[in-house]
């Protein structure tokens, strides 16, 4: 993940080794209690069985029928871990791998001055943070000097799904019952709330409304790229439900790889009828990103 947040696997070992003596001492304030419930055997059940389990990320561990018990208190140590990353000045990735700002690279050539041209771009994401949105509205709004106004006509062609929910809109992306929380701003009694905005999706809920919502937009495309994905496979097979793959015949999907084994990455051509282009499996997201470039214009 990077650009200042953990990676699935360091956020479970996170939380299993850094709830804090708040918790512990059970010190929570009257918004922490009146949103959620729990006791400190359920804490302590909680981080024993999260320990144990070998999962490569937390939502992973909540979604499994017999940890439903877990979810409040589990949604809630991942907005406390998570929390404190939103930085207002998105620090990068890494010297490497800064895939961001190759990003804002190639969408500016998708916007003419200050009118957008017509082929749209989806990013659909199974992360909770928000730092993306963000990166592309602040980056995008200043290099073109827009006014909010114009930044609203400008990202119309641009859609952002977090499939399993994030940490509350962005204040650009509220509605009259969300009025959206700015980057980087939140107080501990927020917490509860933000949380609540983590959706936790459990296995075989293909029909969930985002995964729907995704699943169009990838029926629609004519270009499919993953970047920095695991391809797990309960995630694929939300993303596949239905017969999307089967229509549009000409439609080309490209993958990052990196760290996958040559066996793996068969798999996953499979899983797509072959009509998947690996990245080279030492290229991370940047690179990989570069390796298909023609497919970008």
């Amino acid at each position: 993940m990077s650009y200042g947040y953990p990676s699935g696997v360091d956020l479970v070992n996170k939380i299993i080794g850094g709830i804090s003596r708040r918790w512990m001492d059970s010190q929570l304030n009257e918004s922490h209690k009146r949103y959620f419930t729990y006791s400190i055997d359920d804490l302590r059940e909680f981080q024993s069985r999260l320990s144990g389990s070998g999962v490569f990320s937390v939502d992973a561990f909540l979604e499994k029928p017999n940890n439903k018990t877990f979810i409040e208190l589990g949604k809630l140590l991942i907005a406390e871990h998570l929390l404190p990353c939103e930085s207002p000045d998105i620090p990068p990735s890494d010297g490497s791998d800064d895939w961001y700002r190759y990003l804002v690279h190639r969408i500016q050539e998708n916007l003419s001055g200050k009118t957008p041209k017509k082929e749209p771009l989806t990013i659909i994401t199974f992360n909770y943070d928000r730092s993306l949105d963000e990166y592309l509205r602040t980056r995008l709004q200043t290099l073109f000097g827009y006014t909010p106004e114009e930044s609203n006509k400008a990202f119309s062609n641009l859609k952002i799904i977090h499939v399993h929910g994030m940490m509350s809109a962005l204040p650009w992306q509220g509605s009259q019952n969300e009025k959206g929380r700015a980057y980087g701003s939140s107080t501990i009694g927020e917490w509860p709330l933000i949380a609540y905005g983590i959706k936790i999706i459990h296995e075989g809920n293909s029909a969930d409304p985002a995964f729907v919502e995704a699943r169009r937009h990838l029926e629609a495309a004519n270009r499919i790229f993953f970047l920095g994905f695991h391809y797990h496979q309960p995630n694929l097979e939300r993303l596949l439900a239905g017969s999307w793959m089967k229509r549009g015949e000409q439609r080309t999907i490209w993958g990052s790889t990196y760290g996958m084994e040559t066996s793996e990455i068969s798999t996953v051509m499979e899983q797509f009828d072959l009509r998947f282009y690996a990245a080279d499996n030492g290229r991370k997201c940047l690179k990989a990103l570069r390796q298909f470039s023609d497919a970008l214009s």
